[in-house]
């Protein structure tokens, strides 16, 4: 890849979800998840990110895209609300 640092992948929820049992009620954002927990994860990405974010040493995060100020955020505080993928 090139000089990229960082890399966003707009959705139309606030990020990754937990995975619960339906009467539980409704499921909780993921602030944070490993890259081994996303290989793992059921949903919401691609199957092969895990792959790919092993081989790349990218920041990463997954935001809700129908709120353009979250974008914002992140691209200026470098947090916001989403869940963000670690290496470790």
């Amino acid at each position: 890849m090139s000089d990229c640092r960082r890399l966003i992948l707009l959705k139309d929820v606030d990020g990754l979800m937990a995975v619960q049992d339906i009467r539980s009620g409704p499921a909780e954002l993921i602030l944070e998840l490993t890259i081994e927990q996303l290989a793992k994860h059921r949903g919401g990405v691609d199957e092969y990110l895990p792959h790919f974010l092993a081989a790349e040493p990218l920041e990463t995060w997954v935001i809700n895209g129908r709120h353009p100020g979250r974008l914002v955020e992140l691209l200026e505080r470098s947090y916001t609300t989403g869940t963000r993928i670690l290496r470790k």
